[in-house]
């Protein structure tokens, strides 16, 4: 063993020159490697960060789940946070025979995480008596925020205060909506979406699907989310 480092270390006195130049050749590759493998990374993270700034803070949906099933998927310790919110109501604006409004109702976590504060003009609602609406609201039915709306359905009406407008909330000639969903307005017989973070940092497919199995019911992944199974 001696023998051989001691002809490397006469090999590389003899050629200092070439020995200089090979070890500035390692350093050089090994720098590049590392900043193209930090630039995919911060891009990737990028990436995530703007799909949940568009779309919210969540990793996996479940969608159209039954509320006993919700109270499991909430309460499973493998959720580090969740938000929940209804399929869409298509309503009627009382006094009005031409427009309706599709309303969703979603929680506390769903107005927080799902809806960005730059996005909105004025407020979140803060109760169930209070709604944001699609920024087309204003032209298509004149509104503004402080008035109020009633909606409906099969002459069962319910008044809104208008607290905010929500600018990507867009789509086209439709109306859309949104509420506060509060504990005591989740009921039997309803199917909602819960969208939820987890606590791992890997497998997070493998963990999501294993709480679907046990539910039958089936997890989807937000498209962007970094799984590093």
């Amino acid at each position: 063993m001696n023998s051989y480092s001691q002809i490397t270390w006469r090999y590389l006195k003899q050629n200092k020159k070439r020995t200089i130049l090979t070890t500035i050749g390692i350093i050089i590759a090994i720098s590049l490697f590392s900043g193209i493998f930090t630039f995919i990374f911060s891009m990737r993270q990028g990436v995530i960060e703007n799909r949940r700034k568009e779309t919210g803070d969540w990793e996996f949906q479940f969608c159209n789940v039954q509320i006993d099933k919700v109270n499991k998927i909430t309460k499973n310790l493998e959720i580090k946070d969740y938000y929940i919110v209804t399929n869409s109501y298509n309503l009627d604006v009382k006094d009005n025979n031409k427009d309706k409004i599709k309303l969703y109702k979603g929680d506390y976590n769903y107005l927080n995480k799902r809806i960005t504060q730059e996005n909105i003009e004025g407020n979140y609602p803060k109760n169930s008596l209070e709604i944001c609406l699609s920024k087309n609201a204003k032209i298509i039915l004149n509104k503004n925020i402080g008035d109020t709306i009633t909606l409906g359905e099969n002459g069962i009406y319910q008044r809104y205060k208008i607290v905010g407008f929500n600018n990507k909330f867009i789509a086209g000639q439709s109306i859309l909506g949104q509420t506060y969903l509060g504990s005591e307005d989740i009921k039997n017989g309803e199917l909602y979406n819960v969208y939820v973070n987890l606590k791992a940092k890997s497998h997070k497919r493998d963990i999501i699907s294993k709480i679907g199995n046990r539910l039958n019911i089936k997890g989807d992944w937000e498209i962007n989310i970094e799984d590093n199974q």
